[in-house]
């Protein structure tokens, strides 16, 4: 029997959650542990996410990604409305890094405001019509 006030700490990473349903409030969690009687005292879920982001006219959505990934997760943004890409066909992407911040990816590519429109002071929307 362990001395009161001791406590054995464990920590699992289980994996990377995919949301499968992005509409989805919450999802389930079940433990189960067939090699002792154990009592749970506390429950630490975290999610490591890089929050969505816009950026020289491009929107990232928020992106999950494991926090002992070895590699970036690479996220494909879209232009904000009333912009259009510089290479139409070409992917504008942007790394969430396992420590939860964005790295771009050096390509150069990105959108610009169709005519008729300009670009916000901070680059984020195009204004106009």
């Amino acid at each position: 029997m362990l001395p009161k006030n001791v406590t054995n700490t464990r920590f699992i990473e289980l994996f990377p959650l995919e949301i499968q349903n992005p509409n989805a409030t919450g999802f389930y969690l079940a433990i189960v542990n067939i090699q002792s009687c154990v009592v749970l005292l506390n429950l630490l879920v975290y999610n490591y996410v890089c929050p969505s982001l816009t950026h020289n006219l491009i929107m990232y959505p928020t992106t999950n990604v494991g926090i002992n990934e070895v590699l970036p997760r690479v996220t494909n943004g879209k232009c904000v409305d009333g912009a259009i890409g510089e290479f139409p066909g070409k992917n504008i992407e942007l790394y969430c890094q396992s420590n939860t911040s964005w790295a771009p990816v050096p390509t150069g590519r990105g959108c610009v405001c169709k005519p008729g429109y300009r670009s916000s002071k901070e680059n984020t929307e195009c204004i106009g019509k």
